[in-house]
């Protein structure tokens, strides 16, 4: 069997972190998996978290996963520690881009979900970075169901959008801390136009190739993607879909 990269998040969200990991190293073999069935993992506790991401690593580590990408800031604040203990293989996690952000200037807010902006994780990173100027944490938990559902176009979840982010529209540098908020990029941006909006997409896909690198595992030669989700066909189907609608899609370059 040949060797994977797997890859996977508490729904589609994630999709983002693999357009981005194929667009670096695009004749990988991919194996995404959605946990729709449990999404969003930003309500639950750590201990959830981590038994889920284990289940799911145990399926990709099934499919030949020689590196996992965990493609969710929620269940890398929660879990990453553990699965580093438990698995053998690299595991790699996506973090706040909170450093580029506040490289920057300005005032910053991170959007997050609750668990991943009341971790010791990101508050440790926060202080290790001493930032001389503000930064605002702000939880978009309530944004990740109506993403998850495609209703991100609807006048109700703009109100939403404009309620969590009304009080924040002097900041500078937005640093979205959930992968699925790449995908309502234009809908932030509407309410602040001149705002950065920061990701780390493209420095998780560059950690990923140095360690592949260094492992001396760069395959190069097996260019395929395959999809599958805790409810089923159907849902596999829909990550599909959405990674072939967003092939166009923006990072930020850090």
């Amino acid at each position: 069997m040949n060797s994977t990269i797997g890859v996977f998040d508490s729904g589609f969200g994630g999709i983002s972190a693999l357009i981005a990991l194929k667009r670096t190293l695009p004749n990988e073999h991919y194996v995404y998996y959605a946990d729709n069935l449990n999404a969003p993992y930003g309500l639950k506790n750590n201990f959830k978290i981590t038994q889920l991401s284990i289940e799911i690593c145990n399926f990709l580590i099934s499919k030949n996963a020689k590196v996992i990408v965990i493609a969710c800031n929620t269940a890398t604040s929660a879990a990453i520690s553990t699965l580093r203990q438990k698995y053998k293989i690299p595991i790699i996690g996506m973090e706040p881009a909170i450093k580029p952000a506040l490289e920057l200037g300005g005032k910053t807010i991170i959007l997050g979900t609750n668990t991943t902006l009341r971790n010791k994780k990101l508050k440790a990173l926060i202080k290790s970075l001493n930032p001389k100027e503000k930064i605002v944490l702000v939880d978009g938990s309530k944004l990740v169901k109506y993403i998850e559902d495609f209703q991100t176009n609807t006048h109700k979840f703009q109100e939403i959008v404009k309620n969590i982010l009304s009080d924040q529209l002097d900041a500078k540098n937005i640093v979205l801390g959930c992968t699925h908020f790449l995908f309502i990029k234009n809908n932030i941006k509407s309410l602040l136009p001149k705002a950065n909006i920061v990701d780390g997409h493209l420095g998780t896909a560059k950690r990923l190739e140095e360690i592949l690198q260094d492992n001396k595992q760069l395959t190069g030669n097996y260019p395929m993607i395959e999809f599958y989700s805790s409810m089923g066909e159907e849902m596999a189907l829909k990550a599909k879909l959405l990674y072939k609608k967003n092939q166009e899609i923006n990072f930020f370059n850090q």
